[in-house]
């Protein structure tokens, strides 16, 4: 990783912690450039705004998220197989202390104010239509009985998200330990697949 990207990096990652604590408004650049121990400079150099710093950091979770969610669908694979790679891979996203930190940042700022969650939503969901299409993959192949990817990839997402994403988010709980994590994955691909396995 290059010196700027460390330093984008660490940016990101301090006014993520500060928006979080201080708010929108009660952020200022020097406090950014303070905690990521960079100058104040270095802060405008890669953001010459709060608005593009949380814009920043709404880019980085979905360049997360994208890299986590980055699977084919192929039809010599069993789709069993293939979407507890899937919630491996997700959960793994999840369970990252510094993802939950930016999350927690975002929604926190999107309360105070609408239109920035409005748009950092309908960046998100572009997200979620590339996650889709591997649903949408599974049921032209005739392995998923659904007409519909997106519901089904917001079923599944969802399934993994109540017990690794929202408890640790909203009330602060542990994340589950890997024998949890084996079976959230485990029961939640099984309760997938018996309802929308294509019955022949």
């Amino acid at each position: 990783m290059k010196l700027s990207e460390i330093k984008r990096k660490q940016i990101i990652e301090a006014a993520a912690e500060e928006f979080r604590s201080a708010g929108f408004n009660g952020t200022s650049m020097d406090k950014v450039a303070a905690r990521a121990n960079v100058s104040k400079r270095t802060v405008y150099n890669h953001f010459p705004s709060k608005d593009a710093l949380f814009n920043g950091i709404v880019d980085y979770m979905l360049n997360m998220l994208s890299e986590a969610t980055a699977i084919e669908y192929s039809s010599e694979r069993n789709v069993r197989e293939q979407l507890t790679e899937l919630a491996r891979r997700e959960i793994e996203l999840l369970s990252t202390p510094q993802f939950i930190d930016l999350a927690r940042a975002v929604i926190a700022e999107g309360i105070h104010s609408p239109e920035k969650m409005q748009e950092a939503s309908e960046q998100f969901a572009g997200i979620e239509d590339n996650l889709s299409q591997w649903f949408d993959a599974a049921a032209a192949d005739g392995k998923l009985a659904t007409s519909d990817g997106q519901f089904a990839s917001n079923h599944f997402i969802g399934m993994l998200k109540t017990f690794c994403f929202w408890p640790q988010l909203i009330k602060n709980q542990p994340f589950p330990d890997s024998t949890e994590i084996e079976h959230i994955i485990e029961t939640s691909v099984s309760m997938f697949v018996n309802y929308y396995e294509k019955k022949n």
